[in-house]
Parts: structure tokens; sequence; C-alpha cells
């Protein structure tokens, strides 16, 4: 059916929306046929406008997983401590990459 349209040179949009509960987490599938390739840029063209608009708002998982951390007390702690420790391994890696840094490139300072 699809490669009849086709060869008559009808333009048409397959979309294959992917529900099954992800609500706000833009899965999905759009298919655009257009009957040449000049008509490619100005469809080009509309579809980047309306996906740029859907790309510019976040899915909602992110949202909902801080909502869940923030509202309860023991995943804020559990959370607040992973930060502390990510931050002193980075620190931690900082001060190492100037000692190496001052180790090894000696005609610098760091």
């Amino acid at each position: 059916m699809d490669a009849f349209i086709h060869s008559k040179g009808v333009s048409y949009v397959y979309l294959l929306p992917l529900h099954r509960r992800l609500y706000g987490e833009r899965a999905g599938c759009l298919h655009i046929v257009v009957p040449d390739e000049a008509a490619t840029v100005p469809v080009h063209s509309q579809a980047s406008l309306v996906a740029r608009r859907i790309w510019s708002n976040p899915p909602m998982h992110g949202a909902k997983i801080a909502a869940e951390i923030f509202s309860n007390d023991d995943l804020l702690r559990l959370w607040k401590s992973e930060v502390e420790e990510m931050a002193e391994r980075m620190n931690k890696m900082r001060r190492l990459l100037v000692s190496n840094l001052e180790k090894h490139c000696t005609f610098r300072e760091w």
C-alpha cells in the first residue's frame, strides 16, 4: 500500500507513537514521505520547527525523580552524601592532576 501511494506522487505522514505508559518520555517515530527531492527542503524546515519545540521541553522523568528524592528525607540524605562523595573524588583527581603536572612538566607553573 505504501509503495502504491508513493508511486503516485502522494505525500503522506506516518506517525508511530509509543505510549505504553511513557507519557512525557519522547518515545515514538515519525516518517514523512514526499513526492520528490525538491519537497524535502520545506518539509524538513517545518518538521525542524516542530521538533525544536518538542526537544526544548525536557521529558518528565527527571523532574519526577528529583521530586521523589527531595520529598523523602532518607533519599535526600543519601543524595547529599553521594554528591559530597563525588565532589571529594573530583577534588582528589584535580590535586592528583596538578601533582603529576608539576612532577612531569617542570617548565610550567601549575
